[in-house]
């Protein structure tokens, strides 16, 4: 099996109370990060975890086919990209990327 079969991208943010029910609109399994993920090949899908000792508190999970393909992703739609990043900013306090991790 690659290394790189199942690439993932790991997202931990802390939401603020006035804009969760925008947050998980744009960042849940059919939302506005998966529409426009789900334009390019190599994407499978995203998850969106709340932590239930802090409400606050969430993490996305990006599943790629490879890293090439979550590359090829931030290339060709990297202006699309940028603007939904900015959009939703307001929507939370802090973000922070825990990195990229392969299945071994």
């Amino acid at each position: 099996m690659s290394s790189e079969l199942n690439f993932q991208s790991i997202w931990e943010y802390e939401v603020r109370d006035e804009f969760r029910a925008e947050f998980i609109d744009a960042y849940r399994s059919n939302g506005l990060w998966v529409s426009l993920f789900e334009q390019c090949k190599g994407y499978i899908k995203t998850e969106l975890k709340q932590d239930v000792e802090h409400s606050k508190r969430f993490l996305t999970i990006d599943y790629w086919q490879s890293q090439s393909a979550f590359s090829a992703m931030k290339q060709s739609l990297g202006d699309e990209y940028n603007k939904l990043d900015r959009q939703c900013e307001a929507y939370t306090l802090s973000e922070k990327h825990i990195g990229f991790f392969t299945n071994e």
